[in-house]
């Protein structure tokens, strides 16, 4: 699942209205969607990367992040390794 896709798909849970979303309840701890929020909120936490354009994508706990550049992709990968519950952690450097 993309970012973008989780976004699409929140999305559309939010037309469903507030009785839909109260069913679903938090993602489960250490679920491919609870890896990618923590994944975006320790991001969000470093304040070089709250603008970079990343992309996560988590399938059955293999983490994959893309948009990295040369400059801040070890930073990245250490904020990525701050979240538990990951099998393995891939991040492609854009050129």
């Amino acid at each position: 699942m993309t970012i973008l896709a989780g976004a699409m798909w929140l999305g559309g849970l939010l037309e469903d209205g507030p009785e839909r979303s109260n069913e679903l309840g938090p993602a489960p701890i250490g679920s491919d969607p609870w890896l990618q929020f923590e994944l975006r909120a320790a991001f969000a936490r470093e304040p070089s990367l709250r603008r970079a354009p990343l992309v996560v994508e988590v399938a059955e706990a293999v983490v994959t992040i893309r948009g990295a550049t040369s400059e801040n992709a070890d930073l990245v990968e250490r904020a990525a390794r701050t979240v538990r519950g990951g099998k393995a952690l891939h991040v492609v450097r854009e050129e």
